[in-house]
Formats: C-alpha cells, structure tokens, sequence
C-alpha cells in the first residue's frame, strides 16, 4: 500500500514539474519574442530618421508664402530708398529696401498716360523667390479698364508657379480680390530663362536704387563691457547676439534695420520667428556700440573685439 502511494505521488510531482518547465520555455520565448519586436520598431524608427522628404510643389508655395510675410513684417524696420526719373509722358519710379546693402525688397513703378505697370521683387539671402506683378491700362479715358496680376514663384532658383488674374470694368474701381487666379506655369518652353530675365530685372532696378546712399553697420564683433562672454556679430546683414556657456556658443540671429527719427538713431532687430525689438543707437564707432533697449530702460556697452 505505501508503495503504491509512493509511486501515485511521484508521477504527479514529475507531471507538475513538467508544467513548470513548459511554462518558464514558454514566458522566454514570449520574452524573446517581444524583445525582437521592439528592437525591429527602434530600428525601424532609425530608418525612418534618414528618409528625406521629398518636397511637393504645394509644399515649395507654403514655404515661399511664409518666406513673403516674414520680409513683409521686416521692411517697415529697413530705410525707405526712393528714385524718381522722368520719362516721356510719363515718369519711373523707383522703391528699395535693404538689409543693409542686400537686396530685401525692390518696386519698379512705371507711370503712362494711359496705364502703368508696378513690379515688385522680393529676396531672401540675396536671392530672388517672389516677383508680383501689377499691370493696369485704360482704351481711352472713358474706359474701359483693365487690371491684371501675375505672380512668379521661385525655389531654389527654379521657377515652380505662375499665376495670373485679369478683370475688366467700363467703369469704378476693380475689386481683383474675387477674380480667380489661373495657373499659366507651363506657358513658357524655357522656365529657366524666365528666371533669367526676372533676375536681370530686379538686379537692374537695385543698381539704379543703388546710387542712393544707405545706411549700414561694419561687420565685426563686439564684447560687452559688463559680461565677457555675452556679446554682438555683425556679419553680411544679420545681427547676432552671442553668449558662451562653457564650450558652447549660443546664437541669437536678427535681420535689422536702421532708422531716425527726431535725430534719434534706433535698430531694428527681427528675429527667425518674426518677433521685433528696438533699440536705440547711442554711440557706434570702430572702437565701441552702445545701445539703449528701450523696453526694459537699460544701456548695454560693447568694446570691437581686436
């Protein structure tokens, strides 16, 4: 009788004992099998990381839009240049804004005796990427009118959209917020020179708005007379706000402008995001720059670096 429930209870305790090992084989294979879906995820994900997207036309036109209002939120901190020449019957003229001797904004305004034509070229870093185009003629004084507009997109150089509108009245002024715009990009077999004559253009007009005398700030570098580590770079129209932390430099990037008013000399400074802050220019000279920020009342010192 004891033997038999000898024998009776060393099977089940093997039995149990088997299940246990199934059990621990089981939960590793699990364990493994979870491990290498989350190394293939996080592999996954670093191949993601080297994908480059591929830029849409839609997406170049969002970018170039975004480009437009930046520089629009910056030209009423830049100094207004103004050109007028006469011409037979009518008279050009001529309208720049530079940052502070790169081209930022230019309008060539042609006035006839019965029509005019207003072209305006935009830039970022000195390149050409938005050209507006405003043409209005007139049959006789009586009418009828004519408005059209036309829009040249550019990135990276290359001529991606062109857009034009047309709306004709007998009379009264033309609303052309309403007239849809109708898209002409593929009227021209060579789009590139297109580019090149819209270059030549806007290059033409900064040249002849050249001859007016601008205002401008030296490149170089100043340090603060309060903190040598905080400091300012003026390089090919930016101004750069710097201050070291250890072995790293961190850089705050403005395009600025320069204006009077009341005898008082004030930059103005636009960030990347467009947000803007003015200072006053108290004192600027090869050896020192001082500025009043007249937010806060405080006067900052700066030495040139030699």
């Amino acid at each position: 009788m004891n033997s038999r429930l000898f024998i009776y209870a060393f099977v089940i305790a093997t039995f149990f004992a088997c299940g246990q090992k199934e059990k621990k084989a089981d939960t590793t294979s699990n364990a493994s099998e979870k491990t290498n879906t989350s190394t293939e995820t996080e592999e996954e994900k670093e191949i993601n990381k080297d994908v480059i997207k591929v830029l849409t036309i839609d997406d170049k036109i969002v970018s170039i839009k975004a480009t437009f209002s930046k520089v629009e939120k910056l030209v009423p901190a830049l100094d207004k240049k103004l050109v007028k020449e006469d011409v037979g019957g009518g008279f050009t003229e001529l309208e720049g804004y530079f940052n502070p001797d790169i081209p930022v904004k230019v309008k060539n305004s042609e006035m006839g005796e019965h029509g005019s034509m207003i072209t305006t070229y935009y830039f970022k870093d000195n390149k050409l990427f938005f050209v507006f185009e405003q043409e209005f003629s007139e049959a006789s004084m009586r009418g009828p009118f004519t408005n059209k507009e036309k829009r040249y997109y550019m990135y990276d150089g290359e001529l991606i959209r062109v857009l034009e509108k047309e709306k004709t009245v007998k009379s009264g002024e033309i609303d052309m917020s309403k007239v849809q715009n109708i898209d002409i990009t593929d009227q021209w077999k060579s789009k590139a020179d297109v580019v090149t004559n819209l270059k030549k253009a806007a290059r033409d007009v900064c040249e002849r708005i050249g001859k007016v005398k601008t205002i401008r700030l030296d490149n170089g570098r100043w340090i603060s007379t309060d903190d040598a580590n905080s400091g300012v770079e003026i390089k090919d129209g930016k101004f750069i706000m710097f201050y070291k932390s250890g072995d790293k430099i961190i850089n705050t990037v403005h395009s600025y402008g320069l204006t009077e008013k009341d005898g008082i000399e004030y930059l103005n400074l636009l960030d990347d995001s467009g947000e803007e802050s003015v200072y006053g220019l108290l004192e600027y000279s090869e050896e020192s720059m001082v500025l009043s920020y007249l937010n806060r009342g405080s006067t900052l010192t700066y030495r040139k670096e030699k």
